[in-house]
């Protein structure tokens, strides 16, 4: 017997099985092998294309939230520059009115 005659031993190879309730369903249905391979290959694309938006729209909003966070850190860096020219200006009008 070859390895091909065996069909492949390594279990992280072997592809996710469908849930047990979904395959009495389909039997029930008289749904053949073949195809329930065929509709766990569609579950399977659809469920990586569903995990693949999900994660570019959490890499849209992250960049959002980056480009608004360095917005927010330009902010704060330009009233501390204000704040500081403030108490220059301050501290100089003390010293001419001393």
């Amino acid at each position: 017997m070859s390895v091909t005659d065996k069909g492949c031993k390594n279990p992280a190879k072997k592809p996710a099985q469908l849930p047990a309730h979904l395959l009495m369903s389909l039997r029930d249905a008289h749904i053949h092998d073949t195809e329930t391979a065929q509709i766990q290959e569609k579950l399977q694309q659809r469920t990586c294309s569903q995990m693949q938006s999900y994660l570019q729209l959490c890499l849209i909003r992250l960049r959002k939230m980056h480009i608004s966070g360095n917005g927010y850190v330009e902010q704060l860096n330009a009233q501390q520059q204000r704040d500081e020219f403030t108490q220059v200006l301050t501290a100089r009008v003390q010293h001419v009115r001393d």
